[in-house]
């Protein structure tokens, strides 16, 4: 994979986000808090260790953006049908609609 190097913002920086703040706090030995704050939506999670913690904010971070994918194609079909709904006798659709 890569090198950590410790700091946050390099190391979400090399995984291709953009972060903003973030605190990090230990709260006993062995386990390892955080809060971040990531192109403007705040994630918080827990892990084991500081590796453990950067793919866990990753995974959710993707996860967040897959569900972004899904509802831009949804909307998509949703004014597609629309549009087909109020002309059902255009032959040729929008260019925006394809």
């Amino acid at each position: 994979m890569y090198t950590l190097s410790g700091n946050p913002y390099d190391d979400f920086a090399l995984l291709g986000m953009d972060l903003h703040d973030c605190h990090i706090r230990y709260p006993r030995p062995g386990r390892i808090t955080g809060t971040f704050n990531i192109s403007g939506i705040g994630y918080t999670a827990g892990a084991q260790d500081y590796p453990s913690l950067l793919r866990e904010v990753h995974a959710r971070f993707l996860e967040k953006k897959e569900w972004h994918r899904r509802c831009r194609r949804q909307k998509k079909l949703r004014n597609t049908l629309a549009y087909i709904n109020r002309h059902p006798d255009a032959t040729v659709l929008p260019a925006w609609l394809c």
